[in-house]
């Protein structure tokens, strides 16, 4: 062919190859199986193939095979469909939901780690406590006490000591404990100088020393969930919402894009419970899943260590010498978690002639339960001895089970042994309760000890408990000496009645039988006057009626009782003095953590956890008391109360207070926001500060 035709035939055969090798650059948004994530990749579209780097691919969730690098077409990978959307500038891939990245999430609740900004103070605690034991003879029966305690705090380091005086036929006082401590919450951990109780496992006994300790303290992050929590792992084809459920309280929800995904540290307290995992997705199919659940104390979480390291004086004679110290003492316990199912734990203990060492190992049965296996040696002046003991608890659904044996063998000796008796030949424990939901709960146990001198015992025990409409609650306890063959059965049964409780029991033993009846209206929390009558008839009559009064500054109490035909008087008191940023506060006692909330204006309202708690007094300050330590407490104050001149500060703060210490909040008016005067400035005049002669307007969003 020529001429023009022949030529436009040529150039027509050239340009089919190139436009089938054409290449067009994209920048599309990635939508997996309907879902988006909101990720943009580059894809160069090369005739009939869309490439992409593997890179982009990963970051947008896909599980591509390993090695894959550089460009990937994606109509090349297997399970996959690719198809661009050029007006929408979108990547559309269909894909099974096994070749999707996991997605992970955590239920553990977290808290802010704010670090506590504690000030100075000092708070020196009372209880006093004086009686009558019988008005007919008041100069040979009248007694009194009072205990003393001081906490001298600056951050995380608290200085504390503690003591006693009474009198009765004479007087007597003693010197408990005096310590100093120093926190370090970011490590979890304090270092005790002075009065401490040295770290023990569940088969070994505490004892009290003076001396240093070091060790972990995990109560300095309350947000920290110390056992293993158990995980569910599910898959999802399509965007789905996951909800999760424990004891039909909803815990969790989350909306979760395609592919598989994991939900860490399901939430349960201690032992036995269930979890429902309710999946639905966008067509609106529902499907649940109910899983039993269980965990102990015993464990520790993976890669969570627990230490404690002590040495020192053996402490003797508590609470009857002040300073009963005698030969040194050595002890050191470590607990380790492996892999959510595993805890090790190594404990040792030393004393001149005297040496211990001991382990262990728990592990947990999933939602079954968990064991636990312990033994120990000893050698010494008394000789050689072993210990060796099991746990194992489980439940399922509303059933629960516990068992514990412990023997020892030989001449067993620990640092308890020192200042008391040696550990039995055999202890043991056996249980089960079950719980019938509305009709009632059922509990049994078998208890028992042989010591190495003295007689063995052995107790039975059954109880049955139901609740009523109305709050009521009603049941019956019964107990059986195996060694002796007495037995005794407790009927109970108490009704709210009048902002208290009405309550009453039967008992009965072989040596007689009783009837008590008491009426108890606690007092308010926040303050106020709460009271207590009981009468007992039977073999041993008693009546006795108590009244307590919680105010701002301290706790009073009073009691009056008859036994037989002595009557008797009690009263007490206990409070605190707190002192403060150069201010000395009286107030009941402030438990561990305090704020101090300057308003800068008495008569201002305060509010904890936006409940209405305290009233500022005529220097504008309330002191709070019994706060969460290491937690953050929301405190806020009325901005209403305030005149209407004054700049405040937010009217909603978070604090996080040390244990035992104390932070301040500050409200106090930051100055006064003004307009000049409106009469002759005009109401659209900027604001300014105020000036004598200004009319003075507060911000609406000063606060």
């Amino acid at each position: 062919m020529r001429g023009p035709a022949g030529a436009l035939a040529a150039l027509a055969l050239f340009l089919v190859p190139v436009a089938a090798k054409a290449t067009d650059k994209l920048l599309l948004e990635v939508w997996i199986n309907g879902d988006t994530q909101h990720r943009t990749i580059a894809v160069t579209q090369q005739g009939n193939a869309l490439l992409a780097d593997a890179e982009d691919l990963r970051g947008a969730g896909l599980v591509l095979p390993p090695g894959t690098r550089g460009a990937v077409d994606l109509h090349a990978l297997p399970g996959l469909a690719a198809k661009i959307d050029v007006p929408d500038q979108v990547l559309a891939l269909t894909v099974q939901a096994r070749d999707l990245d996991r997605n992970v999430y955590d239920l553990r609740p977290s808290l802010d780690r704010a670090a506590p900004a504690s000030m100075r103070g000092a708070v020196l605690r009372y209880d006093l406590t004086g009686e009558a034991g019988d008005l007919g003879r008041l100069g040979r029966t009248l007694s009194g006490g009072a205990g003393l305690s001081l906490d001298v705090f600056s951050g995380d380091m608290l200085f504390s000591s503690s003591g006693f005086a009474n009198f009765a036929s004479h007087a007597n006082s003693a010197r408990l404990d005096t310590t100093l401590e120093i926190d370090d919450p970011a490590a979890m951990t304090h270092l005790v100088f002075g009065d401490a109780i040295g770290g023990a496992l569940s088969w070994s006994r505490a004892v009290r020393f003076a001396g240093v300790q070091y060790a972990s303290d995990f109560s300095l992050r309350p947000d920290l969930v110390t056992q293993p929590l158990p995980a569910f792992f599910g898959e999802a084809a399509v965007p789905t919402t996951v909800e999760v459920f424990s004891d039909a309280a909803k815990v969790f929800e989350q909306d979760v894009p395609p592919g598989p995904f994991e939900l860490h540290d399901l939430p349960i307290v201690t032992g036995g419970g269930t979890a429902s995992i309710v999946t639905s997705d966008a067509l609106g199919r529902q499907t649940t899943q109910t899983l039993s659940l269980y965990t102990t104390t015993d464990l520790l979480a993976a890669g969570l260590t627990s230490f404690a390291f002590d040495a020192g004086f053996l402490r003797r004679d508590y609470g009857v010498k002040s300073f009963g110290y005698s030969q040194p003492v050595a002890s050191a316990t470590v607990r380790h978690g492996f892999a959510d199912t595993w805890t090790l734990e190594a404990h040792g203990e030393a004393a001149p002639g005297l040496g211990l060492l001991g382990g262990g190992v728990a592990r947990s049965l999933g939602g079954l339960g968990a064991f636990s296996l312990d033994g120990a040696l000893s050698t010494g002046g008394h000789g050689t001895g072993w210990l060796g003991g099991a746990t194992v608890e489980g439940g399922s659904g509303p059933l629960h089970v516990f068992g514990n044996l412990q023997a020892t063998g030989g001449d067993f000796r620990d640092l308890a042994s020192l200042d008391g008796s040696a550990p039995p030949l055999s202890r043991w424990q056996a249980g089960a309760s079950m719980d019938f939901h509305h009709y009632g709960a059922l509990a049994l146990s078998w208890i028992g000890e042989t010591p190495r001198r003295g007689t063995p015992s052995q107790f039975l025990t059954a109880s049955y408990s139901l609740s009523l409409a109305g709050s009521a609650s009603a049941g019956v306890t019964g107990l059986r000496d195996l060694a002796d063959g007495k037995w005794s059965v407790q009927l109970f049964l108490s009704i709210p009645l009048g902002g208290g409780y009405l309550s009453g029991a039967l008992s009965a033993a072989p040596d007689g039988r009783t009837a008590l009846v008491a009426y108890d209206h606690p007092a308010d929390p926040d303050g106020g006057l709460g009271w207590r009558a009981t009468a007992q008839a039977g073999d041993f009559a008693r009546a006795e009626a108590d009244v307590d009064w919680l105010g701002d500054r301290a706790h009073l109490g009073a009691a009056a009782a008859v036994d037989g035909a002595m009557p008797a008087l009690r009263a007490d008191a206990d409070g605190a003095l707190v002192l403060l940023d150069g201010a000395l506060f009286a107030a009941r006692d402030p438990g561990g953590a305090m704020a101090l909330v300057h308003t800068g204006v008495p008569g201002v309202h305060v509010a904890r956890e936006n409940r209405p708690v305290a009233v500022s007094d005529s220097d504008g300050d309330v002191l709070l008391t019994g706060l969460d330590s290491n937690t953050p407490n929301h405190i806020s104050v009325d901005a209403r109360d305030y005149p209407m001149t004054a700049a405040l500060p937010p009217s909603d703060q978070s604090v996080v207070t040390p244990r035992r210490g104390a932070v301040v909040a500050d409200f106090r008016p930051q100055g006064e926001i003004a307009l000049p005067n409106l009469l002759t400035a005009g109401a659209a005049q900027a604001p300014k500060r105020c000036a004598t002669g200004d009319a003075c307007l507060r911000l609406a969003d000063a606060h």
